[in-house]
């Protein structure tokens, strides 16, 4: 069978065995596929007719099954035959996808090669020079092709305030740096990428227990006694606000009596599951502005141009280019690895618990 290529849509040219109806029926197909499967049926009903007219005038029963050179040949059959073939095999590849399989690493009982190039190469110099040339061509935008005379760039002073520029920086890019590593570490440590740290032990400080996420609140029922058994209650609910999230069976409970505010998986849950994380990185972000802020104003007020109770920047200079480049980077230096270093320590501790909680129940 050939086939020619018309503007508008595919027409099939069929063989003259094919009954007119064929023809007719393949004329207004709009594409290659329904003329294909309109000249097939066409063509299958014409050698079905063909038999039965044949058997009807030599006198044989129409139930009598088809001789096998009475079914009908040539090139559209054939068509026909292929077609089913491959439909039946795309079927057969189309296989159901299987889970995502876990593959998270034993901890480990010392530093390994890796986890330091992790942490402090691929966390903290790739860090960096990241967040450094972004800050730098924000700053370029910013500061270089503004007029100076018309937008004066100052220390203090807006519109163009340096010392408003670090503040703002400080705490987006620590509220960023935050989310990203949450979801990177947690991604190769799921695929296995990266091993878990596994030699740091969990800390006793209730504030710094909270930080880590490893705490979670007893219910509202069980916090407070009642009865004659109230000081009871009252010493067990303050053990369970000291019990960490990734605790053993009995000892540190983590089971049904410690369960979730809000069902996993839920919109409430996701809520409160960023609002306590933006909380954290917010926290990260005070502690950088103290140690980050006051060095950052002594050195720009050494290189600005003091007058009017106040320091200038000319918008030629490359000065606010320079420290928005340096400052993001040191930012970034010091608080990316850490972040790594924090889900690491994490996914250790959890693994550990999990060992401990099984070994319990056996």
């Amino acid at each position: 069978m050939k086939w020619h290529r018309n503007p508008f849509f595919h027409t099939a040219v069929l063989p003259p065995s094919v009954a007119p109806s064929a023809m007719a029926s393949a004329r207004p197909s709009a594409d290659l596929e329904s003329a294909t499967a309109a000249a097939v049926a066409a063509s299958s009903a014409a050698a079905a007719a063909t038999p039965q007219n044949n058997d009807n005038a030599a006198g044989r029963s129409s139930t009598e099954p088809l001789s096998p050179r009475m079914v009908s040949h040539g090139l559209l059959a054939e068509a026909a035959t292929r077609a089913a073939a491959s439909s039946g095999s795309r079927l057969r590849r189309r296989r159901p996808k299987a889970p995502p399989r876990l593959t998270i690493c034993e901890p480990s009982d010392h530093l390994t090669g890796y986890q330091f190039f992790y942490i402090f190469g691929l966390d903290g110099l790739g860090a960096f020079i990241l967040s450094g040339g972004i800050n730098f061509a924000i700053a370029y935008a910013m500061y270089r092709t503004i007029d100076s005379n018309l937008h004066p760039i100052r220390l203090f002073q807006f519109p163009n305030t340096l010392a408003g520029d670090a503040t703002v920086t400080i705490f987006i890019q620590t509220v960023m740096t935050w989310f990203i590593e949450l979801v990177l570490v947690n991604r190769d440590l799921r695929s296995g990428h990266v091993q878990p740290i596994g030699f740091i032990k969990e800390p006793s400080m209730p504030l710094l227990r909270w930080f880590l996420l490893l705490d979670r609140l007893p219910k509202h029922d069980e916090a407070g006694g009642s009865g004659d058994d109230s000081s009871h209650d009252n010493n067990d609910a303050d053990e369970d606000l000291r019990r960490p999230l990734s605790a053993p069976h009995h000892e540190n409970c983590r089971c049904d009596r410690h369960v979730e505010r809000y069902e996993p998986g839920s919109w409430k849950h996701w809520a409160a599951f960023l609002v306590s994380q933006l909380i954290r990185a917010l926290l990260v972000g005070v502690l950088a502005f103290v140690v980050l802020w006051g060095p950052t104003i002594g050195i720009l007020t050494a290189v600005g141009d003091h007058r009017t109770r106040d320091w200038w920047f000319d918008s030629s200079s490359w000065a606010p280019p320079i420290f928005k480049l340096i400052f993001g980077g040191v930012l970034a230096l010091l608080t990316t690895p850490p972040f790594a270093a924090f889900w690491l320590v994490r996914c250790g501790w959890a693994v550990q618990a999990n060992e401990r909680h099984l070994a319990g129940e056996t």
